[in-house]
């Protein structure tokens, strides 16, 4: 007797697993694991960047407003300061790169660690966007004077050296890892 009530019930157990299954929430992606608040020129607030660390790169999540409709470049720059807003935050330094790595997607030698693809900004200011990256490290990141994002002016040529012609900086954010 129990083995023919306790054979039909393991069967319907086995059977209703998948159904158990599609119960459960589905797997999360990470938590951001770095932040960045994005600053204008007048040293207002106008957006934040998410950086999220994936198995073999970096995800990189942007939400900015109050900037001007057209194509922009957005790059990691090399040092994560952004107290100069009056001075087009030249405290940054230059693109973020490794030793003997040029500018530009198209360069021999490029691109550098902290070249992005450009975006686009709607007519009403705002941009929200994602970009991955397999060239930039979480260690590139946190080096000893940290690292800033860069929202520039004009698009980038994935060319010229060393900037990709991007015109002026238009916003910056430094990176800091969050709790």
């Amino acid at each position: 007797m129990i083995k023919t009530v306790a054979l039909p019930l393991a069967a319907m157990m086995l059977l209703a697993m998948p159904a158990l299954a599609q119960d459960a929430a589905p797997p999360q992606a990470p938590k951001p694991g770095y932040n960045a608040t994005l600053q204008n020129a007048d040293g207002r607030n106008i957006g934040m960047v998410k950086v999220t660390a994936a198995p073999k790169g970096l995800v990189v999540s942007v939400d900015a407003t109050n900037l001007p409709s057209g194509w922009h470049a957005f790059h990691f720059h090399q040092v994560g300061n952004c107290d100069d807003h009056m001075d087009h935050f030249k405290k940054s330094g230059s693109h973020a790169a490794r030793e003997g790595e040029e500018h530009g997607f198209y360069a021999a030698n490029g691109p550098h660690l902290g070249d992005f693809a450009n975006f686009y900004v709607g007519s009403d200011g705002s941009a929200k966007f994602e970009q991955y990256s397999q060239n930039v490290t979480e260690a590139d990141l946190l080096d000893a004077d940290g690292t800033a994002v860069m929202i520039h002016a004009d698009p980038d040529d994935y060319i010229s050296q060393p900037s990709g012609a991007a015109g002026d900086r238009l916003a910056c954010g430094v990176i800091a890892k969050t709790e």
